[in-house]
């Protein structure tokens, strides 16, 4: 449910304020936590009003989800250095539209060759990668019925 208020966040900024964001997050994590309530009992025989980890999530089960006081820097510092990136994005991004906007121009002649320039470098980065990177060794055994459909060997 969190992911999809992102979703809708993002989607729709323009049109999106503080109390709507509060309702958005309230019912998300009203719904989360109804979810997790009924899941336990239901599909692992589990005591109504368990919610730890015992209730099986979507990002599957965790035998061992112990943490320590000084593994809490760590992750500290991993937000800090995840929001200064996603402010350098913002900001390198707003850049890029200012420019775009003054250089390129909505239509045009120079509109299309920057749609066909990004499409070379994207599919021609993508080839690259997987040219040097090279194919992981796969054998058709380990892989799925549907996998193995479109498997060349």
């Amino acid at each position: 449910p969190l992911g999809s208020v992102l979703f809708a966040i993002e989607e729709g900024t323009s049109h999106m304020n503080p109390p709507i964001m509060m309702r958005l997050f309230v019912a998300s994590s009203v719904a989360a936590l109804t979810s997790r309530f009924f899941i336990g009992p239901v599909s692992s025989n589990l005591p109504w009003g368990v919610l730890g980890w015992r209730v099986p999530v979507s990002f599957g089960r965790f035998n061992n989800l112990d943490y320590h006081i000084q593994e809490m820097f760590l992750f500290a510092l991993i937000a800090v250095m995840g929001g200064l990136f996603g402010a350098g994005f913002n900001c390198l991004n707003k850049k890029l539209s200012l420019w775009r906007q003054r250089r390129v121009g909505p239509r045009g002649c120079r509109r299309f060759t920057e749609v066909l320039v990004v499409t070379f470098t994207i599919s021609s980065l993508q080839f690259l990668i997987v040219a040097f990177m090279g194919a992981s060794k796969l054998k058709l055994e380990e892989l799925s019925p549907t996998q193995a459909l479109f498997w060349e060997g």
